[in-house]
């Protein structure tokens, strides 16, 4: 009678651990797919601003070519004395971000060094093409950063999810040996199993 209640009660025990085991098991490979799926849409918005970057950076070099062949003109205008060139390259040809470095530069026909040489070294001189390609660069970063972290996340998941399957595997082991020790012995390691990766996945964040 006791043998027949003590398997009765090792059978509610193994069910409810293995119904446990598959819920868990379930959850953790649903959340691996979610980090993955967030990986996925990370990394195509880092390729996505690393090539509007690489767009931002090219209408910044075609930019400051311009900017060079203008001031190099302004340079032979002033040279020359032609004074009423070089106010039309000021006024009427320069970008506004090289106007206002040129204005903040000593000119060379005030018989002083300039300091910087040429204005484009001046803190002045600034491209919004080149800031923006410099500031989606770390964005794409940072983007291929959170990416790696989201694989990390979603092969921890994978790895629960493996623990979970063993606990399964337990849970159906111990109903096939007809030595009760043994029996009570292999859903032991199942319910320690489980509870330890349980604990684990309390502290994973969820995506």
């Amino acid at each position: 009678m006791l043998a027949r209640l003590h398997g009765e009660w090792l059978e509610i025990f193994a069910t409810a651990l293995l119904a446990l085991a598959t819920l868990a098991s379930a959850w953790s490979a649903y959340q691996a797919s979610r980090w993955r799926s967030r990986e996925a849409l990370l990394l195509s918005e880092s390729n996505s601003a690393r090539i509007h970057a690489d767009e931002a950076d090219d209408l910044a070099d075609a930019e400051l070519d311009m900017d060079v062949t203008m001031f190099l003109g302004y340079l032979d205008a002033t040279n020359e004395g032609d004074m009423e060139a070089a106010r039309r390259y000021e006024e009427d040809l320069f970008r506004d971000e090289l106007k206002v470095a040129v204005e903040l530069w000593k000119p060379l026909h005030e018989g002083q060094a300039a300091t910087p040489p040429t204005p484009f070294e001046m803190p002045e001189y600034r491209n919004a093409n080149r800031e923006r390609a410099n500031e989606l660069e770390r964005e794409a970063d940072a983007k291929r950063a959170e990416a790696a972290e989201a694989l990390r996340r979603s092969d921890n998941y994978v790895l629960l999810t493996v623990l979970f399957a063993a606990v399964l595997f337990f849970a159906g082991l111990c109903t096939k040996f007809k030595v009760p020790r043994i029996r009570v012995a292999v859903l032991i390691m199942g319910y320690i199993l489980f509870i330890t990766s349980m604990g684990v996945m309390a502290f994973y964040p969820l995506a």
